[in-house]
């Protein structure tokens, strides 16, 4: 009879701690849009991805952010850009969401010219950098991103609705 009263004692802790575990870990709902906006220099004129993403808080408690990166990656080129903000990092609280753009500027090119050569999709990958849970910064959200021709203006109000998945 003891060792049955050990039993479920420790089966009723064991599920304490998956709950807590489940209740405590961040949760984070991200989404996003593509459209084509068109990237001036001094020089020359050309085609762009941009790029809107929101992050939403869906867990219980806030979540500390420091950075957020976001790499468009033509297998092989990639093109890195980092949101830091002025303060060294912010609270996502509860439901709260957050917005970021990103867009290729002037390195279009040289990400549609390595998609091309190394027959590949150009892909969109975001990562979350978190002092307070190193967790965050372990998964990749990436997405396909459509051929730039197929996109609408940035301009329009629409966009291309991306679809994440999470790499670890």
């Amino acid at each position: 009879m003891k060792k049955v009263v050990k039993l479920v004692a420790i089966v009723a802790l064991i599920v304490v701690v998956i709950v807590l575990l489940l209740i405590f870990s961040p949760s984070i709902q991200v989404e996003g849009r593509a459209a084509k906006g068109v990237y001036f220099s001094h020089i020359i004129s050309q085609e762009e991805y941009c790029i809107n993403v929101t992050i939403k808080n869906t867990g219980y408690f806030a979540i500390t952010l420091s950075s957020v990166k976001a790499i468009f990656d033509a297998g092989g080129e990639r093109l890195t850009c980092t949101t830091v903000p002025g303060t060294g990092s912010w609270k996502l609280m509860p439901d709260e969401i957050k917005s970021f753009e990103f867009s290729t500027d002037g390195y279009t090119y040289d990400l549609l010219t390595a998609a091309t050569k190394n027959k590949v999709n150009i892909l969109f990958r975001l990562i979350l950098y978190s002092d307070d849970d190193k967790s965050l910064s372990d998964r990749e959200y990436v997405a396909v991103l459509p051929p730039l021709k197929d996109l609408p203006l940035v301009y329009s109000g629409s966009g291309y609705q991306l679809e994440f998945h999470i790499e670890r």
